[in-house]
């Protein structure tokens, strides 16, 4: 499709959007996910993989918020500022939100290049000596990459905000391959670093090919003059969406700081409970949510709320028929899949004791975790960013409060358990805003939904003791058989939910 102004680049719905992105990402993330197991393989829950674990929580929390606030403000700018003051208004706006990202990374990044040793002390100084000595000089080479990645973020919005999802599945691929190689590669000489090598070299092939191909077929070019109003037009947008950027982040380096007090290890376990479980969701709920959101910011704009509530109760029910037995399958299987993806190389049966100990507690969360990226796109997309960040900012606290009280007496199962409860906190607030501003009861549809698929899951359980563990196989074999349950009961108890989501995504009209 050719635009005037220079953009030619094809257009996806929101559906196609989606089922691009899903595909990319069942691809990218098997990728990513071969490469944890890869890291659990060649490092296992050591001191070194806590030492990257909180190097590379530093920057993130330092300047990833910036991606992620200017990626995520981009689209619903764009398209408020393309209906008010035409495309070339909107194509300057997203010029001047790339520069913005890069110069405000670029100030924030700066004090962890000056002092990397000062700053690991302050924010993990229960790590050994060694282990926080190599985390500062790790810290120096991650912000380089999380400086990578926020270009990535919002070059990636920019396609985005045009409805072009292909170029940054891309991208995202390359970085997955440009990982696996370099980390097969050059585990055994350079050690962890390696692991730094190969996302700071995959980000930059990523940030290339989106740059490139930007540079030929962008709507506007860099070299056009910044606007000062556009950065001051920015602020309104981002503020709260930093604010819950920071928030979010904050649990994390919270849940890092109690997990470094424990033993060794501690720290790299509960992040390969947090990746297992993030692969999960992100392989769905996470590229919807991006495929969705530019369609909810135009339908916003437009003041179509009927319609968008309509897309987002049936999404929601939707992700509930997938999750709910997932999560189930999970809970009461964690310990064997975890020993099926993980236990190899250096990684021991301590290591896998201490991942499940804090895995099952995320799986038991697993639909709220896949609901929560839809609901934060969907409340930007009707222009509400003081929602998302009071309910991180609410999940923030009740987390630090679980985590003081609960750590000590459970250890890393506590932690596990305080993140699954500030998680369910902070969903229900989304929820029930989100109900009040699209009109209905949306949270109440949602509900009725849960308890139903919550049915339909307990009564398949039994399908799990038919099957015996038999490694991969077995789960795979004992998976297939109580989704086949599940699914044949939910076609008697929700049949109506489905075929209103067939309804809403425009599929009962096609010929």
């Amino acid at each position: 499709m050719t635009v005037k102004g220079g953009w030619t680049l094809s257009r996806q719905t929101w559906i196609s959007a989606s089922i691009i992105l899903v595909t990319a990402a069942a691809i990218s993330k098997g990728l990513g996910f071969g490469r944890e197991i890869l890291i659990a393989n060649y490092f296992g829950a050591t001191g070194s993989v806590d030492a990257f674990a909180v190097a590379y929580s530093v920057p993130l929390f330092v300047a990833g918020g910036i991606g992620f606030t200017l990626s995520t403000a981009i689209v619903p700018g764009y398209h408020r500022i393309g209906a008010s003051e035409g495309p070339q208004r909107a194509a300057r706006f997203l010029c001047s939100a790339a520069f913005a990202s890069f110069m405000c990374s670029v100030i924030l990044l700066a004090p962890l290049w000056i002092a990397p040793l000062s700053v690991m002390k302050l924010v993990a100084p229960a790590l050994p000596d060694a282990t926080l000595q190599l985390a500062a000089d790790l810290m120096g080479w991650l912000s380089l990459y999380v400086l990578a990645s926020n270009g990535v973020y919002v070059l990636t919005a920019v396609f985005h905000a045009r409805n072009h999802f292909k170029v940054p599945a891309y991208g995202d691929i390359t970085f997955n391959l440009a990982t696996i190689v370099i980390l097969v590669g050059y585990s055994l000489p350079l050690g962890i670093y390696s692991l730094v090598l190969g996302n700071l070299v995959g980000s930059l092939l990523c940030l290339t090919i989106l740059a490139g191909t930007l540079l030929k077929f962008a709507p506007c070019r860099p070299t056009l003059p910044i606007s000062g109003d556009d950065m001051r037009g920015l602020l309104p947008l981002t503020l709260p969406i930093l604010g819950y950027y920071v928030c979010s982040q904050i649990g994390g380096l919270v849940a890092n700081y109690f997990a470094a007090t424990l033993s060794e290890g501690s720290v790299a376990a509960l992040n390969y409970a947090r990746t297992t479980t993030i692969a999960i969701v992100t392989l769905v709920t996470m590229n919807v949510s991006r495929g969705i959101f530019p369609t909810l910011s135009m339908l916003s704009s437009n003041q179509r709320n009927v319609e968008g509530r309509a897309i987002v109760i049936a999404l929601g029910k939707l992700l509930i028929f997938i999750f709910i037995p997932l999560s189930i399958m999970l809970m009461l299987r964690a310990r064997e899949l975890l020993n099926v993806l993980y236990v190899r190389g250096v990684f021991d049966a301590a290591a896998l004791a201490s991942t499940a100990a804090v895995f099952v507690f995320l799986a038991a969360t697993l639909l709220v975790a896949a609901l929560e990226p839809v609901l934060i796109r969907t409340s930007y997309a009707l222009a509400d960013m003081r929602t998302p960040f009071m309910a991180s900012l609410a999940g923030a606290v009740v987390l630090a409060a679980l985590l003081s009280i609960l750590t000590p007496r459970q250890g890393i199962g506590g932690i596990g358990l305080a993140m699954s409860v500030a998680l369910v906190v902070q969903v229900g607030i989304q929820t029930v805003a989100i109900s009040g501003r699209l009109g209905g009861s949306v949270a109440g549809e949602l509900a009725s939904m849960m308890v139903r698929s919550l049915i339909c899951g307990m009564l398949a359980i039994p399908a799990l003791v038919v099957v015996p563990l038999r490694g991969g196989l077995g789960l795979v074999a004992e998976l297939l058989l109580y989704m086949a349950c599940y699914y044949g009961l939910a076609l008697i108890l929700v049949r109506e939910e489905l075929k209103a989501f067939l309804t809403a995504v425009g599929w009962n009209d096609r010929p």
